[in-house]
């Protein structure tokens, strides 16, 4: 751990040309490399500390951000101010501080970005953009609010909302669908501004191409019940061009138009609350997006290959109800440096739990790569025992329960150093399927048939039930074009129309986390149970060279069983 050093701090920019103080190299979009002194980065950033200090690392990937970017950053943290920020570099300095944990370099940039604001006295749309985009980008990113405040409390001061809307949705179809969630909230009780522009753009398009994917979100989003109210002639025309969909949208266009005519409507001053991250499955999020993507459906029901890379800042979307799998999206051949700068920062990993997926599936992958028959792993335990800890205390991760403390993982090596001492706690359940309910399938050759799972389970928050048969969830698995399927939890009654079981809204699909547990024999003939997670299982169907051992180990009784571990 670095000295306690008050930072910012000027440590003198003349070291910067110094070859013998600057032996961290920073690896740069487009092959660019920044050389810095580790313990002056360190002083400034427990993360690279932790890199440098603890991992040894000689190299750090910032490959997202430009060289230009990084150079700022290294030469605000020798000298101790930001004077350097532009337009140019803003985002990715913004992002690096905040991933690099540099908190006094964060208000610097929070700073700059209210200067910005500030400094607009007309408006206009290149300045407005700008601080829209920015706010949008941290929030979606960085998960941060306040900048996207500033660029929205500027466009509304200047009651400017038509005319911004009037440039902004020329090409809706290219926006996120974060974006059109902000565009809903920017709008506000004035829901005429942005219906007015749908209205017109939908009179080109509905003949032509039928409603595009972004018109329906926004339609299905807002309130159009205020447009209603405030211009009925404007409502009407609406929907007098919606009726012109094919026959295939008519439930659709009567719905919307039942839902917004009896509801009531509400006076209020203040714009509703900022939306959450929507998952609509029609529309994909390509913005800011550095992952090299196979094309692919964003339907859930489609065929889904996985990305080329998946190390990537950018946090990727979860789609409702879809428990988390990591083998979809994730990357088996990065390097150890990779895998952990990812785990750092990737939002996709939010929980201990589900780092350990990660590493585990990484760390057989590459045991078998190497040989199908010689068990031996890429990466010393006792340093990937380190990374983990580390990681946990980076991220804020709570630890595991003790009742983990007995299971072996990560390549082998026992899970108690990640757990409670305390006995008491119960932060996750194992849950076993009681049976399929319609595949002949069992165990885990269910898990890529088209099948449905049944739980029996009541959540803790869940009081007295009175409802037929038992609480309980369904896990549904969804076609992929891989051979490990995905799972889904639902939620609908028609699901549950059995009445064996019932289910209840405390159940959530992000708090499952599916695991193989089996069985060791260790050298002295101890029996060690061992958890598998099911990316790493899905990498095993997916590989042919590993097929016959697969098919040994699946048909073994040590290697059979598979559940959810909740967190409740």
């Amino acid at each position: 751990m670095a000295p306690n050093v008050t930072v910012p701090m000027n440590f003198g920019k003349h070291l910067l040309s110094s070859p013998t103080h600057n032996t961290l190299k920073l690896n740069t979009s487009k092959g660019g490399v920044v050389c810095a002194s580790s313990v002056i980065l360190s002083f400034n950033s427990p993360v690279i500390d932790h890199m440098t200090t603890t991992l040894h690392m000689t190299s750090v990937d910032m490959l997202e951000f430009s060289e230009a970017a990084v150079r700022i950053f290294v030469e605000s943290a020798y000298s101790g101010t930001a004077d350097e920020i532009t337009r140019e570099t803003f985002r990715d300095l913004n992002k690096m501080s905040s991933v690099f944990k540099v908190e006094w370099l964060v208000g610097k940039c929070y700073q700059y970005f209210s200067d910005l604001s500030e400094a607009v006295k007309v408006p206009n749309y290149t300045d407005l953009l700008f601080l829209f985009e920015e706010g949008a980008y941290v929030y979606e990113n960085l998960k941060r609010k306040n900048l996207l405040e500033i660029g929205m409390k500027k466009i509304q001061s200047f009651s400017w909302k038509s005319q911004f809307f009037e440039e902004y949705l020329i090409k809706a179809e290219r926006l996120s669908i974060l974006k059109l969630d902000l565009v809903i909230e920017l709008a506000g009780n004035d829901v005429e501004s942005v219906v007015q522009i749908l209205t017109r753009q939908l009179s080109d398009l509905v003949l032509n191409q039928g409603l595009p994917t972004y018109c329906e979100y926004l339609l299905e989003n807002s309130d159009l019940s205020l447009c209603r109210q405030s211009n009925k002639l404007l409502f009407d025309e609406l929907f007098d061009m919606l009726d012109n969909l094919p026959d295939e949208k008519m439930r659709w266009t009567y719905g919307l138009l039942k839902k917004n005519s009896k509801k009531n409507v509400q006076k209020c001053d203040e714009p509703t609350p900022l939306l959450a991250v929507s998952t609509h499955p029609l529309i994909p999020s390509n913005e800011g997006n550095i992952m090299k993507e196979n094309s692919r459906n964003n339907s859930e029901n489609s065929d889904d290959p996985r990305p080329v890379s998946t190390l990537s800042l950018i946090p990727r979307k979860k789609k409702p109800n879809m428990i988390p799998n990591l083998y979809h999206s994730f990357d088996m051949d990065m390097s150890f440096d990779e895998v952990y700068q990812w785990l750092l920062i990737s939002d996709e990993i939010d929980s201990i739990i589900l780092a350990i997926e990660a590493i585990s599936t990484w760390n057989w992958y590459r045991c078998f790569k190497k040989s199908a028959t010689t068990v031996k792993f890429d990466v010393d335990l006792e340093v990937l025992q380190g990374m983990m800890e580390g990681l946990r205390s980076i991220r804020g991760w709570c630890k595991l329960p003790h009742s983990f403390s007995s299971y072996h993982c990560l390549g082998g090596g026992s899970l108690s150093y990640l757990c409670s001492s305390s006995r008491e706690e119960t932060t996750y359940l194992y849950l076993t399927p009681e049976l399929s309910l319609t595949s002949e399938k069992q165990g885990m050759e269910a898990l890529r048939s088209s099948t449905k799972l049944m739980f029996r389970f009541k959540h803790p928050a869940v009081g007295s039930c009175n409802l037929p048969g038992q609480c309980g969830f369904i896990l549904e698995t969804v076609r992929s074009s891989l051979s490990l399927w995905k799972l889904r939890l639902c939620t609908k009654e028609d699901d549950y129309a059995s009445g064996r079981i019932h289910f209840h809204n405390e159940i959530r699909a992000e708090n499952m986390h599916v695991f193989v547990r089996g069985v060791q024999v260790g050298l002295t003939t101890s029996i060690i149970p061992v958890l598998y997670p099911l990316t790493w299982l899905g990498f095993l169907w997916n590989e042919k060279e590993t097929l016959e051992k697969l098919i040994n180990w699946t048909r073994s009784s040590s290697f059979r069983s598979f559940g959810v571990f909740y967190k409740v």
